[in-house]
């Protein structure tokens, strides 16, 4: 567990966050989660050449690729 932690803080630490090509690989439901934390504690950039549409497919969950993209 404090593997994740230290994991989830590299992510967050950095001034600038690039995530490129979101959506090339499906996320599981764990990696969604920790994802969403990323996201929720910080600005990021996220490009991807796929439709908001499709975000609930590769985020594994609507309702959190929904709030993700809010």
């Amino acid at each position: 567990m404090e593997n994740t932690r230290k994991k989830l803080r590299s992510f967050v630490k950095p001034s600038l966050l690039i995530i490129d090509e979101m959506g090339y690989m499906k996320l599981d439901n764990h990696s969604a989660h920790y994802l969403f934390q990323v996201i929720a504690r910080r600005s990021i950039i996220l490009t991807s050449n796929k439709s908001f549409g499709e975000w609930g497919d590769i985020i594994g969950d609507p309702i959190i690729s929904t709030a993700m993209l809010d």
